[in-house]
């Protein structure tokens, strides 16, 4: 059984209904035909169920088979000790336990309603959930009961009905055609759903081409990791082969497991996009009282997200191969998958909504270069498209190129920046000593950029000596480089764990992960890295939110849209390479220039906020 789970899809169909029961603590119980039991000691594994079985040759072994699974069975029928059976499920009905009930055994009539599953649920007026599995593969055996058995590697269902109340005053006989028509409604639905309709047969062969084309060049993509990144492919986070391999410690499967809150499960890529939600991610458990599990791809943000703890569940992201994205999915079982601005992962997507689970992008973002790239493989797209329910855009142009790949414009809604919403800490607010140096900070900057703007702090820093300058690389691993670079052109700088603070004159390299907001709030200007190189800049916002006058360079494509709002309004100057040095020159020497910029800077993120209410407010319609 536990190799038919594992190599099996499941599908999870109205979770929802049980979950929000369970997490009440209240008893309730579970009907399911006779001939469909098979499988759920599995799916309901956990001492909190207790099924119903004969004390029959045949329950003996099903017993058996749940104390495998830590199920607490109670033995006893209508033939065969039922009035000792009768009242121990009352008690634990009292007690808030789950109850697993068939109506029809142990011997039938085939889907027929016995009376004693009825005069429970009133005696104790709690409510019945109908639930069925069903399996695309599977084996039917020639019994009374037509006892389905799944087969391994195969596509599952489990539904569960609306709860069936019985109120005190209902005659019995009346109401068991009416548990009988859900019994039967619920069962069809989960046959229905291990179907494969004619209308996927499209994404069938995109995604296989898609596999294949992945297994091929698998060890051409594995040859780059190790060139492109071999300095971050050893460092803790980035090695939890185990996450990226779709498996998770008994730890975190049983923190996961024993949480009955919906889980909803958010996928971001990067320190930013984790930072980009973090107000987001504070705010969801309190709107929606669910378990968020995030996943990341990067160490950095891994790190990050588990020191800052901004979620239940702090993962790394399996990488995208169908096993490993199944695991993952068995084990976690969302009820909704989220994907933070543009992380586009076919098979996450995929089986995201082949699981039963929702499916949204927030915060989602498409540049003009990627709009184009994008169209070069619409064909695939379509079929990734269909299988998202919602998108969460920051702005109108980017809810265009949505619609121009194909995307269905009712699924589109323009909810604003998650961005502009993280607001920097109060003690990040608070004034300079006037006895501080003016501060310049040259924050995310990306490879080969040091050394185009090097040379022209060098002519800045002779005309204005008492200037500090803190330099704060994107990636950590480059830290050795950008020494080398100082060296070379006899330079000194001081990391920033062992700086001295009365050595202020030098220049700084910020050497730690995830705090650049505290450098920002050291400084009296912010020059934004990844704009001077063909890289789409990096996250100007900060600053902004801090009143600092803004600088940053051509190539500003990730934040179109921010970056052309804060140059519009005054917050910011977008220069050439060229024009650098005199626009920080003269940031330097006016003052009430400075102070001015900051205030409009301010200005135009307080101007933007809300997208996090807006958010989750569409998500949390769209759960309904």
């Amino acid at each position: 059984m536990r190799f038919v789970g594992a190599t099996s899809r499941l599908l999870w169909l109205h979770r929802e209904r049980r979950e929000q029961l369970e997490k009440q603590k209240k008893g309730l119980i579970y009907a399911f035909w006779h001939g469909r039991q098979g499988f759920l000691p599995y799916l309901h594994r956990g001492p909190r169920n207790h099924p119903l079985i004969s004390n029959s040759k045949d329950g003996e072994l099903i017993t058996q088979i749940c104390n495998h699974f830590n199920l607490r069975a109670i033995r006893g029928s209508s033939s065969r000790g039922g009035s000792k059976a009768l009242l121990q499920l009352r008690k634990e009905i009292e007690a808030g336990e789950l109850i697993g009930i068939t109506p029809d055994g142990p011997r039938g009539p085939f889907h027929s309603i016995n009376p004693g599953i009825l005069f429970l649920a009133q005696q104790m007026s709690c409510p019945i959930i109908p639930i069925a599995y069903s399996a695309r593969r599977k084996w039917i055996v020639g019994s009374w009961d037509q006892f389905l058995i799944p087969k391994p590697f195969n596509r599952i269902a489990i539904a569960y009905g609306e709860p069936f109340w019985i109120k005190p005053t209902d005659d019995l006989s009346l109401i068991a055609p009416h548990l009988k028509e859900r019994l039967d409604a619920i069962t069809a639905e989960a046959d229905h759903a291990v179907e494969f309709p004619k209308r996927l047969k499209r994404t069938m062969y995109v995604k296989l081409f898609y596999n294949v084309m992945i297994l091929l060049l698998l060890p051409f993509i594995i040859l780059f990791v190790f060139i492109r990144w071999r300095k971050r492919v050893w460092s803790k986070g980035f090695l939890q082969l185990s996450h990226r391999f779709g498996f998770l410690s008994k730890d975190e499967r049983e923190k996961i497991f024993q949480d009955t809150r919906p889980k909803w499960w958010i996928h971001a890529a990067s320190i930013g996009e984790v930072k980009a939600i973090q107000t987001f991610l504070e705010r969801l458990p309190k709107a929606t009282d669910v378990h968020t599990v995030l996943t990341t791809v990067t160490p950095e943000a891994y790190q990050w997200a588990k020191k800052e703890k901004v979620a239940d569940t702090v993962l790394t992201a399996p990488f995208d191969l169908l096993p490993c994205v199944w695991n993952f999915f068995r084990q976690i079982r969302p009820a909704y998958f989220i994907s933070v601005e543009s992380e586009l992962w076919p098979n996450l997507m995929w089986e995201a909504k082949a699981s039963g689970a929702k499916v949204a992008f927030i915060n989602g973002r498409l540049s003009e270069r990627s709009f184009r790239s994008y169209r070069r493989f619409q064909w695939i797209l379509k079929s990734l498209w269909t299988n998202v329910d919602c998108f969460s855009v920051r702005q109108q142009q980017d809810a265009d190129r949505f619609q121009g790949l194909g995307v269905d414009p009712s699924k589109i809604v323009v909810t604003g920046n998650l961005k502009y919403d993280r607001l920097p800490h109060e003690e990040m607010k608070q004034p300079k000593n006037p006895s501080e140096p003016l501060t310049i900070v040259i924050g995310s900057t990306r490879e080969g950029e040091e050394a185009i703007l090097l040379p022209i702090v060098q002519i800045i820093r002779r005309a204005h000596p008492n200037v500090r300058w803190i330099w704060a690389p994107r990636h950590i691993e480059r830290l050795a480089e950008i020494e080398s670079l100082f060296r070379a052109q006899q330079e000194i700088i001081a990391r920033k764990s062992v700086f001295l603070k009365e050595s202020w004159s030098l220049s700084v390299l910020w050497d730690s992960v995830g705090d650049l907001m505290q450098a920002y709030a050291q400084s009296d200007l912010a020059i934004i890295g990844g704009s001077f190189v063909k890289k789409g800049g990096q996250n100007p916002i900060e600053p902004a939110a801090l009143g600092l006058p803004v600088i940053f360079g051509p190539s500003m494509e990730n934040f179109y849209g921010v970056s052309e709002k804060l140059v519009e309004k005054g917050g910011a100057f977008q220069v050439s390479v060229d024009q650098l040095g005199d626009k920080v020159s003269q940031l330097i020497t006016n003052e009430s220039l400075r102070k001015s910029m900051g205030n409009h800077a301010r200005a135009v993120v307080d101007s933007e906020q809300g997208a996090t209410d807006q958010t989750i407010r569409q998500l949390i319609y769209l759960s309904k």
